[in-house]
């Protein structure tokens, strides 16, 4: 029998209009073989970074108390799923990856071990051209009509796929993500992120960060019509992707923790030079800040703006 272990979040409403970075969490239930008998309190830190380090551990979050249902993207209930005997023939994952061999190891891993694991298609960044340049090229070949995208150093709970395609069939949008459970290898923490369920609606209100790229599945076919990922930047294009895709696309979160987000020293968003809240980050985010609201007030066309598609790098 495989371990199991589930991670207990405590319930909150969904963030709005933008994320919400809430207290560490410490409560997990865990199958006999993977108390290793220490501390309790760090306990769950412990078990997730066993699943981090590519053990093989179905895992699942859950918010307690727990509410029995199955709609995932109204509000209070646990998330919906298709179930493990539902195929996916439809859903693969694309995966670039420039990094740690263990950390990919890990991500491949989950997916595999997943409730109906999909296809996944990995590209290799091996001449340092960014990570849009690969998921572009691997959206661009892949057959499948639902995409699922996926950070070569985070990994997936077991029914992250069966969800998240079950909220397409149940909202008819055509990109949904989920709430994120930060495991800090930096600080040691294990820490719930939770998103707004309408993103359409968050980003009327302002531009911000209102889904969490990594945790998303999208239609192929409307992430192409949008215009795909520009690749002039090595990060930060999925944000722009988001302000583009909220004038033609329905963007919806499940109100579920669905994806294991690990914060390391060589993560994008931590080192310095492309940190959140670096000077580069910030001015790029600025300018595309600027002119959503711009098109959003009809001021500025969409094509005439730093949202439009630039590609880059070959």
């Amino acid at each position: 029998m495989t371990p199991t272990a589930t991670v207990l979040v405590p319930r909150q409403p969904p963030a709005f209009p933008f994320a919400r970075i809430e207290e560490p969490v410490t409560s997990i239930e865990v199958s006999p073989e993977l108390d290793d008998g220490g501390d309790r309190e760090g306990l769950c830190f412990r078990v997730l970074s066993r699943v981090l380090a590519g053990e093989e551990i179905r895992l699942t979050i859950r918010e307690v108390p727990r509410v029995l249902g199955s709609s995932g993207v109204g509000g209070t209930e646990e998330p919906g799923s298709r179930g493990p005997e539902d195929p996916l023939d439809d859903v693969a994952v694309v995966m670039p990856h420039r990094g740690r061999e263990d950390h990919l190891q890990a991500a491949l891993a989950s997916v595999s071990r997943a409730d109906c694991a999909p296809r996944t298609y990995l590209g290799r960044d091996v001449e340092g051209v960014g990570h849009f340049v690969i998921l572009q090229q691997l959206i661009e070949r892949a057959a499948e009509p639902f995409l699922v995208f996926h950070d070569s150093d985070d990994v997936s709970c077991a029914d992250r796929f069966t969800t998240l395609r079950a909220a397409f069939d149940e909202t008819g949008a055509d990109r949904v993500g989920s709430h994120e459970l930060r495991v800090d290898e930096i600080e040691g923490t294990v820490r719930p992120v939770r998103f707004p369920l309408d993103v359409n609606a968050a980003l009327a209100v302002a531009p911000g960060f209102a889904q969490l790229h990594p945790t998303t599945m999208v239609r192929r076919e409307a992430f192409l019509a949008a215009g795909g990922f520009s690749t002039h930047h090595r990060f930060a294009n999925d944000t722009q992707f988001l302000y583009r895709s909220f004038f033609s696309m329905r963007l919806r979160n499940v109100d579920g923790f669905l994806y294991v987000r690990r914060r390391h020293p060589g993560a994008v968003t931590v080192r310095p030079e492309t940190a959140l809240g670096s000077p580069l980050r910030e001015a790029i985010e600025a300018e595309w800040m600027r002119d959503f609201e711009e098109v959003k007030a009809g001021r500025l066309a969409l094509a005439e703006s730093s949202l439009r598609v630039i590609r880059g790098a070959p």
